[in-house]
């Protein structure tokens, strides 16, 4: 299953959310990692790809299904001919 751009969405969401809760003192490499991470997330590379990712999955899709319609069409011109 693709990532999508509401599924970061929520897992910065609870990022943050678990961050607040760390410990000031004693997460503190926990919390540096964590604010990498989230750095990231929030970057405007990252939302660039993200898109691009749906565009491409989105395009994959349709080739997908225009190639089983042409598959399809095929199956049947080979019954209806004999074949």
């Amino acid at each position: 299953m693709p990532v999508r751009k509401k599924d970061t969405q929520r897992a910065l969401k609870l990022l943050e959310e678990y961050r607040s809760k760390l410990n000031q003192s004693e997460d503190a490499q926990l919390r540096h990692s964590i604010d990498r991470v989230i750095s990231v997330f929030q970057s405007s590379l990252f939302h660039a790809l993200i898109v691009v990712l749906e565009i491409f999955v989105v395009v994959l899709q349709s080739f997908e299904n225009k190639f089983i319609m042409l598959k399809n069409r095929k199956l049947r011109n080979c019954l209806n001919t004999g074949k």
